[in-house]
């Protein structure tokens, strides 16, 4: 049904035909404005109760930004598992509905928001809601010109921490995210949460391997004043746990910056000073 431009006649066959037709999965507004009147409050009712319609495209369907339908459709539209909101003029408080959306982890598992105005400040709400969200597979943000790197961090830090191991494994490792500035954010979309957590953590493996930095920024930023005893009793798992990271990351086409799993075990048990462990055991 798009670009038809025909107002409430469209809208009321819209809503007559999903009505006819419960099979019906896919339903696309493109190019057809929205307006708020009764004909489309029974659209909207429509949708949530519809038994299959799973995908649904409303782009260029808004000459302002659209708070007012994303604050009523949002709460609605439970169902939706992809929903295409390009070119809709969205910022602010439509933002806003959306991160709060994300936020009750919907069953939605992509979401375009791209050509919208969402800056900085937006990208943080957006940032905020994808830590509590344990659905989303996808979310496209390219052309949003005025989002600078800024926001962009804010994004990043929610796909892949601030490069310690333990914000890496606490950080959101379901949703892709693509956009202007880094292209796709680290997790791929086909694969599980658990490749992308381990491919992400021997990434960072490799890149403090490139420094030696491997021991330094275990003791350091993950078990300060602990080297002795983090080195004696979780040496061993750590060292297991670089081959089964190594493994994943083999196979993930994202990760450019590979570095074989025993060049990172003899850095690590050179700068964990092993000779020290074999007195402790000999203590024993």
């Amino acid at each position: 049904l798009i670009y038809n431009d025909s107002g409430r006649h469209l809208i009321s066959f819209a809503t007559k035909a999903l009505q006819d037709n419960d099979r019906c999965q896919i339903l696309s507004m493109e190019g057809n404005q929205y307006e708020s009147h009764d004909e489309n409050e029974l659209l909207l009712e429509t949708i949530m109760n519809h038994p299959s319609l799973r995908k649904l495209s409303m782009k260029s369907c808004f000459n302002d930004s659209p708070r007012s339908f994303l604050g009523e459709a949002l709460r609605k539209f439970r169902n939706i598992t992809s929903m295409d909101l390009t070119s809709n003029l969205i910022s602010g408080e439509s933002v806003t509905y959306i991160a709060n959306f994300l936020e009750t982890n919907p069953c939605m598992l992509h979401l375009n928001l791209s050509s919208n105005r969402i800056d900085d400040n937006d990208a943080a709400k957006i940032a905020t809601a994808l830590v509590k969200n344990k659905r989303l597979r996808l979310l496209e943000l390219e052309c949003n010109h005025v989002m600078t790197k800024v926001g962009e961090k804010q994004l990043r830090k929610t796909v892949y921490g601030d490069e310690t191991l333990n914000s890496i494994s606490d950080s959101n490792h379901i949703c892709e995210i693509r956009s202007d500035w880094s292209g796709t954010f680290c997790n791929g979309s086909r694969d599980t949460p658990n490749v992308n957590r381990r491919w992400k953590l021997y990434d960072t493996l490799s890149y403090h391997h490139t420094k030696f930095s491997n021991v330094l920024e275990l003791v350091d930023n993950e078990l300060p004043n602990d080297e002795t005893n983090f080195a004696r009793k979780l040496m061993p798992i750590v060292l297991e746990s670089v081959q089964l990271y190594a493994d994943n990351s083999r196979k993930c086409s994202s990760l450019s910056r590979f570095v074989k799993p025993l060049s990172i075990v003899y850095e690590m048990m050179r700068g964990w000073r092993m000779p020290s462990l074999f007195e402790n055991h000999e203590n024993t």
